[in-house]
């Protein structure tokens, strides 16, 4: 990216995608319907008393089906809706802000 290219302020509507929170890393692969969370790896998150606490939630560090990318703007929280179980139960996920957003190329993990 060049210093007159701006980082992307919101997703777009395919391929794999890296959103940064406060408090972890999100991979969304728009193309596989996935969302991968990995706690504690977001921008501020310090761990023990100096940074916010970091909740362990279902589905961490795995691939998780991708229903829906409800909000995701630097700035605000991102509202992911996830089927984390067996059922048809949909999970409505709320992260701390944003912080950044950048697409992946294929060699990114």
């Amino acid at each position: 990216m060049t210093d007159k290219e701006a980082a992307p302020q919101a997703l777009g509507s395919d391929g794999r995608w890296e959103v940064i929170t406060q408090t972890s890393r999100y991979v969304l692969d728009l193309d596989s319907g996935t969302a991968q969370r990995i706690p504690c790896e977001g921008l501020g998150s310090k761990g023990g008393d100096s940074g916010p606490d970091v909740a362990d939630l279902r589905g961490d560090c795995l691939p998780v089906p991708l229903i829906e990318v409800a909000q995701a703007v630097v700035g605000d929280s991102m509202i992911l809706l996830l089927q984390l179980g067996d059922d048809d139960v949909v999970t409505c996920r709320t992260t701390t802000i944003v912080r950044a957003i950048r697409p992946l190329s294929s060699e990114d993990r």
